[in-house]
């Protein structure tokens, strides 16, 4: 006891890889629950609502800058653009991204959240705003003769992709080494 406050612990976890099983084993007053698995976008619906405009944000950013990146050097393509994707880049977009998400985007996810402290004023429709960039993105997409729709984007902004086990992990890994020395050996092979 600290303080005359009992030390008991409810330390709640989502199913990320890094999360181990047997944590909860720790501390005789450490309880530990996993919230279900693909669950959060219900349990956390403002999470949802700003991931699925910061994804609009990030894809509409995404193909303006491979049109931009065609545009300026004719010989470059669509597959050229992404192969000279690296995480700088990636990270920098993301950057660029999050500042696109505007201030009346979060209070209006708040709103529908917890109406009672949110700041009434200038609202923000994710739904519009989203339905804004998915038009932007299919327009962007005839640049590359590309077949895409709005159904196409809205599914693509609604995919929650399934989270690895760290079994999963650990054979990427493994998988990844294993290419990587069988490039080095026939880098030798060449060189000789």
């Amino acid at each position: 006891m600290v303080n005359n406050i009992p030390f008991k612990i409810l330390l709640i976890l989502d199913h990320a890889p890094g999360n181990l099983p047997f944590i909860g084993d720790l501390h005789s007053n450490i309880r530990v629950v996993f919230v279900p698995p693909h669950t959060t976008s219900l349990i956390q619906p403002m999470g949802a609502g700003v991931s699925a405009t910061f994804k609009a944000y990030y894809l509409r950013r995404t193909f303006a800058q491979s049109i931009a990146a065609t545009e300026e050097d004719t010989e470059k393509t669509l597959m050229q653009f992404w192969k000279d994707c690296n995480i700088y880049d990636c990270i920098q977009k993301l950057t660029w991204t999050w500042s696109d998400v505007t201030k009346e985007c979060m209070n209006e996810m708040w709103k529908n959240t917890i109406k009672r402290f949110s700041h009434e004023g200038k609202g923000f429709a994710k739904d519009e705003e989203v339905a804004k960039m998915s038009k932007a993105v299919v327009e962007m997409t005839r640049n590359f003769n590309l077949s895409v729709d709005e159904d196409d984007i809205e599914e693509l902004l609604e995919a929650v992709p399934e989270e690895l086990t760290n079994d999963e992990l650990f054979e990427l890994e493994q998988e990844r080494i294993a290419k990587e020395q069988a490039r080095e050996k026939n880098t030798a092979v060449e060189e000789k």
